[in-house]
Parts: structure tokens; sequence; C-alpha cells
């Protein structure tokens, strides 16, 4: 949990914030469009709505209210928990070669 504006929130990322993202954007969630900040702020209240749907937090409040502090622990907890909904690893494992392939070619 962290606090928004006084307010303790859970966040975790799951369907529901997906289906909130697009709820509120009038868009299907797609990764690469988070590269975009103005996608940013709908996603992270997105992940307020959807686990907190008694939230007073509104996305003027979030977006004109909100301390940088707040923000950035909002922005860590929404992306520890997407990574983890979306199961991509921290770092990307080395390639594995095909079975029989550590066979010594012969040289020509």
């Amino acid at each position: 949990k962290i606090t928004i504006l006084g307010e303790e929130i859970a966040i975790a990322f799951n369907m529901a914030v997906e289906m909130a993202y697009e709820r509120i954007t009038g868009t299907p969630f797609k990764l690469e469009d988070l590269k975009f900040k103005m996608n940013v702020m709908p996603l992270y209240m997105a992940a307020i709505i959807a686990n907190n749907p008694d939230t007073k937090i509104t996305f003027d409040d979030l977006s004109t209210k909100a301390t940088k502090k707040e923000i950035m622990a909002l922005d860590e907890a929404v992306s520890e928990t997407m990574s983890d909904w979306l199961e991509i690893p921290s770092v990307i494992p080395e390639e594995k070669k095909p079975e029989g392939d550590d066979e010594e070619q012969p040289k020509n």
C-alpha cells in the first residue's frame, strides 16, 4: 500500500487495471502506448480505481495535487506489479542453443 493525497491505497496490476485503462482512454491497452507521458497518468488512475473502488482521488487531484514523491511511489508500485502480471523478466536470459547444436561443426 502507498499513500496518495492522504489516502492509503492498494496497487496491483491486473486485468481490472487494463479494463479501467481502456474505459478511461477509450483505447485498447497496449504496452507500447506507455512510452507517451499522456498515457501514463491514465494508467496510474486506472490502477487506483481498479484496486480502490471507494477512492475519493480524482484524475484532476492526481495530476494537479499529488506530490512528485507520491507520483514516483505510484510509478514504482505500478511498474513492479505490471512486470509480475505480464511476466516480464528483469533480465532477459541468454538465448539457448537448440538441442543437438553442441556438436562441433565440420571445418571446411
